[in-house]
Formats: structure tokens, sequence, C-alpha cells
């Protein structure tokens, strides 16, 4: 006899008009779905085994056909070794026992069996089969890959954003390791933790007010060095182009470069408010250094962590002394103008350039006839003078070292980047449990599995969904064989889940 094929979703239409099965099946159907669930209610005192299939109550795609021969089995003989059945752990021979008729007379089993009748007499297990069939291939299959799918592209959107973070991560820890070690840090002493936040914030207060005071203090000598070449090198061309141009009236002899003297004579010293008749000591009295031993550990309000001594050298000494300063910056000013004049007229008019100086003596014409490269050197370092004393890197750490407000600014500057390296560490590690989950997580409304553990369940289900779906294909095509006495094979989307 040939073979029937027909599309899974076109057998029981073919089964209807074959009058196999009622037209009204699916009412038929539906009717006896709700007798099967009643009947865990209307004998609640059934065994464990078979009041354990209740569970298939509030399924969805629950095929009642397999769960009633079940029923039916295990109330027939629960004992294993006998025909007797149990109930509450006692043996009884109801299991067994059939009246005249052919009817069990334990009443459970009897409406089990009664059910099953039922089933064969309008063929509604081949309705039930097409039906759970139906719902597994358009609606449960479905929804588990779309679940999957999701997850899949949540999943891959985690693994993502925890690769960008590990990049941001190594590029915010490569600036701070270089920015730290400016100030003699080691990073690895500070892991990424908000407990040592304030740590490295008071040993950075520390550093960049040492890191500054020592800058500080190097611009102050070093200026000295140099205005005592400057003085030794240009005080006399100066002065005797005064006196050349007669210009005695406007600069006198003993004013002339008078900060400048004053600071190439005596150097780096402490003043008491004056520009003049201080006492004076020198920066190798004070012993200031900026080793770390010499920091306030506790620090005011309103101070600054340096030690008192250096504070003095930076803040009170005639460098550190603003109208001192502004005075000495109006000589180097007027000294820088008088040498890139000269440069100017060595360079582009050099036969006006020998004046004649020997109306100021011969001994100054040795000094003043000096070469175009010797002023360049001058005019350098009034440049590098200058800078010093009131550049940019200069005045920020002046700044820095003004009031506490300012240190903090700095310290915070590394500070926020250590922050995006702890919130990057953070986040790398809510998104590994998310990745590689094993726990529970808190949402804002309720409790779910973290990703990985929802996919793994989802995958679950699907393969036990696939599994029934085959299942149930093999059992439709060999009951619909059976009922039609034909060979019957069903074939479509089913083939390819």
């Amino acid at each position: 006899m040939a073979k029937i094929e027909l599309p899974y979703n076109q057998l029981l239409p073919w089964i209807i008009a074959r009058g196999k099965t009622p037209e009204d099946c699916s009412k038929r159907l539906l009717a006896m779905e709700e007798v099967c669930k009643g009947f865990f209610e209307k004998y609640p005192s059934m065994s464990k085994e078979v009041m354990e299939l209740r569970k298939h109550v509030h399924s969805e795609y629950t095929e009642w056909y397999e769960i009633l021969c079940d029923i039916t089995e295990k109330l027939k003989a629960v004992s294993g070794s006998t025909d007797a059945f149990i109930i509450d752990g006692t043996q009884t021979e109801e299991g067994k026992s059939v009246n005249f008729l052919g009817q069990y007379s334990y009443e459970p089993l009897y409406h089990a069996d009664k059910m099953l009748r039922t089933f064969h007499k309008h063929n509604l297990h081949i309705v039930s089969y097409c039906q759970v069939l139906q719902k597994q291939m358009d609606h449960h299959l479905p929804s588990i890959k779309k679940s999957i799918e999701g997850l899949n592209k949540e999943l891959n959107d985690y693994k993502a954003r925890k690769a960008d973070s590990i990049r941001k991560l190594n590029a915010n820890t490569s600036e701070l390791q270089r920015r730290l070690k400016a100030y003699e840090i080691d990073i690895k002493e500070y892991p990424f933790k908000q407990d040592f936040r304030l740590c490295l914030k008071v040993r950075l207060i520390q550093e960049i007010a040492a890191k500054n005071a020592k800058i500080t203090l190097q611009n102050y000598r070093r200026a000295v060095e140099l205005i005592r070449n400057i003085y030794m090198g240009l005080a006399p061309v100066f002065k005797s182009f005064v006196s050349f141009q007669r210009m005695n009236q406007l600069y006198d002899e003993d004013d002339t470069m008078k900060y400048i003297r004053h600071v190439a004579e005596n150097g780096l010293q402490e003043n008491s408010g004056e520009t003049s008749g201080a006492e004076e000591t020198t920066a190798q009295n004070y012993q200031a250094t900026v080793d770390q031993d010499t920091f306030i550990t506790v620090i005011k309000d309103d101070d600054v962590p340096i030690a008192d001594d250096t504070k003095r050298v930076i803040f009170s000494s005639n460098l550190g002394n603003a109208a001192y300063k502004q005075l000495l910056f109006g000589e180097l000013l007027q000294l820088q103008a008088f040498v890139r004049v000269r440069v100017d007229e060595l360079q582009n008019r050099s036969d006006m350039a020998n004046y004649v100086f020997s109306q100021s003596g011969g001994s100054v014409d040795e000094n003043v006839v000096q070469p175009l490269s010797t002023y360049k050197k001058h005019l350098e370092l009034i440049n590098e003078t200058i800078g010093l004393l009131s550049g940019t890197d200069a005045m920020k750490a002046l700044s820095i070292l003004k009031n506490k407000n300012g240190l903090q600014s700095a310290a915070q500057a590394e500070i926020d980047i250590w922050n995006r390296c702890c919130n990057e560490v953070t986040e790398q590690a809510v998104l590994t449990e998310r990745i590689e989950a094993t726990a529970e997580a808190v949402s804002v409304t309720y409790r779910r599995k973290y990703t990985y553990e929802q996919l793994k369940k989802c995958v679950s289900e699907l393969e036990l969904a696939k599994t029934t779906v085959k299942h149930t294909k093999s059992k439709l095509e060999k009951t619909a064989t059976d009922v039609m006495e034909t060979p019957v094979r069903i074939f479509g989307e089913i083939d390819n889940i």
C-alpha cells in the first residue's frame, strides 16, 4: 500500500474529511482537557506517583492522552511486584478488581479508563497530537529561538562593552602611570578600589607640593646664577651707554640696575618687607629641602604641606616678594631692550654699531665692543631669567603653593583619571558576572538569572522542545497509520527544526 505524505498542518483536516474524527473535535478535546485537569482535584488522595503528574495541569503544551495513559498504568500497578494498588502507603486489591462488565471497581481508575475510552472513541488523541505539534511549531519553538537571539545579542553587547572598557582602562592606566611617575608614585601601590582613593589623594597633595616647591627653589637659584652672569657681563656696558648718551638724569649710576646688582651681590635672601636694608640670610642657611620627611602629614585647612623654612624661602625671600620682583623685572626688561637694540645694530647696521665710547674711559671700550655672539648669549640669559621668574610653569608652581585649593585642584586632576579607572574596573566586574554568571542578580523590579544562565536555560528548552516535536511527530504518524490503516508520513518545517 502506498504511503500517504502530507504537510503536518494538513493531517487533521485530511482525517476529519474521511470521517475518522468529528468536525467538532477541537471542542470535544477542549472539554476533555478540562475533565483531565479536574481529575486531580476530584481525587486528591491518590498516590504520590500519580499526583506528581499534576504538574502538567498548568502547562500550555500538555498532551493529555499520554498523561492519561501514565495515570492509568500507575493506578493499575504501583507496587511493581504485585497487582496491588497503594494508597497512603497501604497496599489494596482495588487496582486489579473489575465488575461483571469488565469495568474497574476502583473509582479513580474507572474514571481514568473512561476518559481514555472517550479519546479512542473519537480519535481525540490524534487531535491532541496535532494541536500540540502545531503549538510547538507556531509558537513555542519560534518564541524560544527569538529569546535565544535576543540573549545572544545582549551577551555580545556585554562582550563589546567589556572590550571597550578594557581599552579605556588600559589607556587611562598608562596615562595615570605616566603622570604619577612625575611624582615618583608607583601606581601598583594604589589598586583601583575606592578604599585607596583618600590615601592616593593625600600622597598626591604631598608629592605635588614637594615637586612644585623643588621647582620653585630651583628656579630661584638658577635665576640668581643667571643674574650674576648678566650683571658681570652687561652692567659695565649699560652704565657706559647711559653715560655716553648723557642720560644720567634719567639713570642715576648708583640706581642703575639696583635690584639686579642686589641679587648678584647678595643672592637669595629673606626680606623683612622692604626692598633694602633687610637682614640677609642666604638660601644655604635655610637648609631647605623638599624631601618627603619634611612635609606635614596632617594638613590644616588653610595650609599647604611644605616645611616652614622652605615656605619662607619661596614666599619671603627677595625673589618671592611681589614688589621686589616687579622692580627686578623692570630692570631686566630695560636690559633686554638694550641688548635687542645692540643685536639689531650689529646684525643690520654694523657701520653704525661702533660708538665712540672713549669719552667714557678707555677701560670701558674693552667691555662694550663685544661681538654679536656675546650679545646674543646675554639676551638668552635675560630671556631665561625672565622665564624662570614669570613664565607659565613658574607661575603655575607658585599658584599651587600659594593656597590649598590650587593644590587640591592639581591633585584632583590625577584623582579624576584614577576614578575613571575604578569605574572601568567596576564595570568590567559587572559585565563579567553577566557574561559568566552563576548567581542571581537583583534588577529594578524583579529577580532574574544573569544573561548567560538565561541563555543556557533557553538553549536547554529549545533542545527539549525539538525532542518533543520529533517524538510527537513519530507518535502522530504511528497513530494516524493505525487509525487510517494506511502508512502516513507528515513533512514540512517540522523536518528542519
